[in-house]
């Protein structure tokens, strides 16, 4: 707790000068949870579930992208 940000806001252009001229504002979540696979392998690994919204022109997209994440890497997993 407290290492990774679950939640964040940014500009598209942060290092822009003129406020209007730095694009949409970004604002994100990041959910860490146990893999919903088997409990073998719940101690090693977690899901990374990274969300994003924003709006540009009047409409508010969304996307979303799920990973897992191992505590040793994959190497333990495929050799």
């Amino acid at each position: 707790p407290g290492f990774i940000q679950t939640s964040f806001t940014e500009r598209y252009d942060p290092s822009s000068t003129n406020s209007s001229g730095a694009g949409p504002i970004y604002t994100g979540t990041v959910a860490i949870a146990s893999v919903p696979m088997s409990t073998a392998y719940s101690a090693e690994m977690k899901q990374v579930t990274v969300s994003l919204n924003w709006t540009t022109s009047g409409i508010n997209p969304t996307r979303s992208f799920t990973t897992y994440v191992a505590r040793n890497g994959l190497q333990n997993y495929i050799f």
